[in-house]
Protein backbone atom coordinates (compact mmCIF):
# COMPACT_ATOMS: atom_id res chain seq x y z
CA UNK A 1 0.00 0.00 0.00
CA UNK A 2 1.27 3.43 -0.80
CA UNK A 3 -1.31 5.42 1.14
CA UNK A 4 -4.19 5.13 3.55
CA UNK A 5 -6.87 5.69 0.89
CA UNK A 6 -5.53 2.79 -1.19
CA UNK A 7 -5.67 0.65 1.94
CA UNK A 8 -9.30 1.67 2.45
CA UNK A 9 -10.28 0.88 -1.12
CA UNK A 10 -8.53 -2.49 -1.00
CA UNK A 11 -9.80 -3.79 2.34
CA UNK A 12 -13.36 -2.63 1.88
CA UNK A 13 -13.67 -4.94 -1.12
CA UNK A 14 -14.14 -7.61 1.56
CA UNK A 15 -17.81 -7.12 2.29
CA UNK A 16 -19.63 -9.74 4.30
CA UNK A 17 -22.85 -7.77 4.41
CA UNK A 18 -25.46 -7.11 1.79
CA UNK A 19 -28.44 -5.65 3.59
CA UNK A 20 -28.47 -2.96 6.29
CA UNK A 21 -24.74 -2.13 6.12
CA UNK A 22 -25.04 0.64 8.72
CA UNK A 23 -26.30 -1.76 11.39
CA UNK A 24 -23.83 -4.48 10.44
CA UNK A 25 -20.87 -2.11 10.53
CA UNK A 26 -21.95 -0.57 13.83
CA UNK A 27 -22.24 -4.02 15.38
CA UNK A 28 -18.87 -5.07 13.94
CA UNK A 29 -17.21 -1.89 15.23
CA UNK A 30 -18.58 -2.57 18.70
CA UNK A 31 -17.44 -6.19 18.57
CA UNK A 32 -13.90 -5.33 17.45
CA UNK A 33 -13.60 -2.50 20.00
CA UNK A 34 -14.45 -5.06 22.66
CA UNK A 35 -11.72 -7.38 21.37
CA UNK A 36 -9.13 -4.59 21.63
CA UNK A 37 -10.36 -3.76 25.15
CA UNK A 38 -10.08 -7.44 26.21
CA UNK A 39 -6.45 -7.62 25.11
CA UNK A 40 -5.53 -4.39 26.88
CA UNK A 41 -7.23 -5.55 30.07
CA UNK A 42 -5.34 -8.85 29.90
CA UNK A 43 -2.04 -6.99 29.54
CA UNK A 44 -2.87 -4.58 32.40
CA UNK A 45 -3.88 -7.47 34.65
CA UNK A 46 -0.67 -9.34 33.81
CA UNK A 47 -2.54 -12.22 32.21
CA UNK A 48 -1.52 -14.04 29.07
CA UNK A 49 -2.60 -12.30 25.92
CA UNK A 50 -4.84 -14.59 23.90
CA UNK A 51 -4.75 -12.70 20.63
CA UNK A 52 -2.36 -10.34 18.97
CA UNK A 53 -3.26 -6.72 19.80
CA UNK A 54 -1.86 -5.59 16.44
CA UNK A 55 -4.24 -7.95 14.66
CA UNK A 56 -7.20 -6.72 16.71
CA UNK A 57 -6.31 -3.10 15.92
CA UNK A 58 -6.22 -4.08 12.25
CA UNK A 59 -9.76 -5.45 12.53
CA UNK A 60 -10.83 -2.18 14.13
CA UNK A 61 -9.18 -0.23 11.30
CA UNK A 62 -11.08 -2.35 8.79
CA UNK A 63 -14.34 -1.40 10.51
CA UNK A 64 -13.49 2.29 10.46
CA UNK A 65 -12.48 2.00 6.80
CA UNK A 66 -15.73 0.25 5.88
CA UNK A 67 -17.88 2.78 7.74
CA UNK A 68 -16.08 5.62 5.97
CA UNK A 69 -16.45 3.88 2.61
CA UNK A 70 -20.16 3.37 3.25
CA UNK A 71 -20.61 7.10 3.85
CA UNK A 72 -18.19 8.31 1.17
CA UNK A 73 -15.53 9.46 3.65
CA UNK A 74 -11.88 8.61 3.04
CA UNK A 75 -9.48 7.76 5.84
CA UNK A 76 -7.32 10.65 4.67
CA UNK A 77 -10.23 13.02 5.31
CA UNK A 78 -10.75 11.50 8.75
CA UNK A 79 -7.07 11.94 9.61
CA UNK A 80 -6.89 15.52 8.31
CA UNK A 81 -10.07 16.50 10.14
CA UNK A 82 -8.84 14.96 13.38
CA UNK A 83 -5.45 16.69 13.13
CA UNK A 84 -7.18 20.03 12.56
CA UNK A 85 -9.47 19.48 15.54
CA UNK A 86 -6.49 18.71 17.78
CA UNK A 87 -4.67 21.82 16.52
CA UNK A 88 -7.74 23.97 17.14
CA UNK A 89 -7.83 22.69 20.72
CA UNK A 90 -4.12 23.52 21.12
CA UNK A 91 -3.28 19.88 21.72
CA UNK A 92 -0.68 19.77 18.93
Amino acid sequence: MTNINEYQKTVTKVKKYSSNPELYLLAKLTEETGEVAKEIIRKVDGRTVQRDLKSELGDLLWCISAIGENYGITLEEVIEDNLQKLKNRDLL
